[in-house]
């Protein structure tokens, strides 16, 4: 196998852990790629082919098997398995079940959806679900959990019209299209209390 750029392998830098001293993971499969990884002071420092790294405070001996981030908390993420419990799953169909969540919701309550998948229910904007839920603020997660979409109600409560926050998307005219990326504590910090 043909060693890859150094781009296709982008993890040096990235903390993986408690202070380990010098380690280096020997033959290990990284993205398809046979590599030895070496890991100082929590950080990996150095992705080079097999024998290129020199020796280390301990040594791990892959023989092939692959390499993988610690299953630890960041993958269990528990407020937003909570969360979902009360929220609307449109994996199933988004466009019926805003109007079911929009035709049983209170006055004045907030929808919260997730599941949106754009394979599964095409492209989502603001406008959309204006359609969809007019005058009552809707905010749909994206499947991935980077990205959320608001609605033209629910854009105005945030404050998302007039900021210039970075991850609010603005179409050609300027005005935002309703998708906020990776903006989770922005948006927590302007939601009402639920």
């Amino acid at each position: 196998m043909a060693w890859p750029d150094s781009d296709a392998l982008p993890l040096t830098g990235r903390v993986i852990g408690p202070s380990l001293g010098s380690l280096v993971v020997r033959r290990a499969e990284v993205d398809g790629a046979l590599v030895d990884v070496r890991v100082d002071d929590a950080t990996v420092t150095a992705i080079g082919p097999p024998g290129s790294l020199g020796g280390a405070d301990r040594e791990i001996r892959c023989g092939g098997g692959a390499l993988m981030p610690g299953l630890h908390d960041h993958h269990l993420h528990l407020m937003a398995m909570a969360a979902a419990l009360n929220s609307v799953d449109v994996s199933g169909g988004l466009d019926d079940a805003i109007v079911a969540a929009h035709g049983h919701a209170q006055p004045g309550e907030w929808i919260r959806a997730v599941g949106y998948d754009e394979a599964e229910s095409g492209s989502l904007d603001r406008w959309r679900l204006d359609q969809l839920a007019s005058r009552r603020p809707v905010r749909v997660q994206h499947r991935s959990g980077s990205m959320w979409v608001l609605n033209s109600a629910a854009l105005e409560r945030v404050g998302a019209l007039e900021s210039r926050e970075a991850g609010i998307e603005r179409g050609p005219g300027g005005l935002p299209t309703g998708r906020l990326f990776r903006l989770d504590s922005w948006l927590h910090d302007r939601l009402p209390d639920r």
